[in-house]
């Protein structure tokens, strides 16, 4: 009798033994785990920026350069330059248009068309639509169908888009009364682009109606997970109210690349400088080296110098 129970005692040992071995060996240990990816700096090489003067860097000064003006067409930096300097250093391609406004329809037909043939891995658009709404000699139906049109084209992209609302600029000397939609038509705007993104998982809307507004009287506004007020809100606008000064640009580069990543749009890997005198630094450093190219007697016909 004991030697039956020493044997079947032995048999539920063993049975224990083999069990927790195999319960052990099945628990994932600590090496075991696969460490988080390691982060990337977003990279902007295959991108493509299409828009109007706030993309074209319009009025946008750097320090120790004589101050970018209207005529220049372009400032001492660029959304697409932007957009590399808070990244990997390489800049997107597409330089927006300070002419658009003169004729939307082939300025947004010859972007869309660079842009078609990019095959961007994102499209930045955040002020595409700009003159789509505003302009003179087109009545409140005109306004309606251009828009349309200019979302209808921007829908044929299946890589994450970023656009812009309608802002308000009726602060601004430089849009005439003519060029004004009007403040129910441009909220009326608004939602049909809200309405229309919202059915696109690959398109964010970058909120401009709300930025511009709180910016431009020195209200709080948050932009880019960073918060402004007073002169710092207003300094995100050139004087004249209508562009983006470079650290408005910077604070547009992050407000959309933080709202591409809350969409998972972009690699839950990918990171960007937040830090805007470093990236203020760089986009110095490119704007230096772009004057004395300018400025080299090979690049300028009789050897005349280039104002900076």
């Amino acid at each position: 009798m004991h030697s039956r129970f020493h044997r079947l005692g032995a048999v539920a040992f063993g049975l224990i033994a083999f069990l927790g071995f195999a319960v052990v060996g099945s628990v994932r240990t600590p090496a075991s785990i696969a460490a988080p990816a390691a982060k990337v700096p977003f990279d902007a090489s295959r991108c493509v920026v299409i828009g109007a003067s706030v993309s074209a860097g319009c009025e946008a000064s750097l320090p120790g350069f004589r101050p970018a003006g209207l005529r220049d067409l372009v400032g001492h930096c660029n959304f697409a330059g932007v957009l590399g300097a808070v990244g990997s250093g390489t800049p997107a391609k597409g330089d927006g248009d300070s002419l658009f406004f003169m004729s939307p329809a082939s300025a947004a037909a010859e972007q869309l068309q660079m842009a078609r043939a990019s095959n961007p891995s994102i499209l930045f658009a955040v002020d595409f639509l700009f003159w789509h709404a505003y302009g003179d000699r087109i009545d409140a139906a005109g306004r309606r169908e251009r828009l349309r049109k200019g979302l209808a084209e921007l829908a044929t992209f299946t890589c994450p888009v970023v656009i812009g609302d309608i802002p308000d600029m009726s602060h601004t000397i430089l849009i005439s009364k003519a060029q004004f939609p009007g403040k129910e038509a441009i909220e009326a705007m608004n939602v049909e682009i809200g309405a229309w993104a919202a059915a696109r998982p690959n398109v964010v809307v970058v909120p401009l109606f709300e930025i511009v507004g709180k910016a431009i009287r020195e209200q709080p506004v948050t932009i880019g997970g960073r918060d402004y007020s007073g002169p710092d809100a207003r300094a995100l606008l050139t004087f004249s109210g209508l562009h983006v000064t470079p650290a408005g640009l910077i604070a547009l580069a992050h407000e959309c690349l933080g709202r591409l990543a809350e969409r998972r749009l972009l690699p839950p890997n990918v990171a960007w400088d937040k830090e805007v005198e470093a990236i203020t630094g760089r986009l110095v450093q490119a704007h230096r080296e772009t004057v004395r190219r300018r400025s080299s007697p090979a690049a300028v016909p009789g050897g005349r110098t280039v104002r900076p």
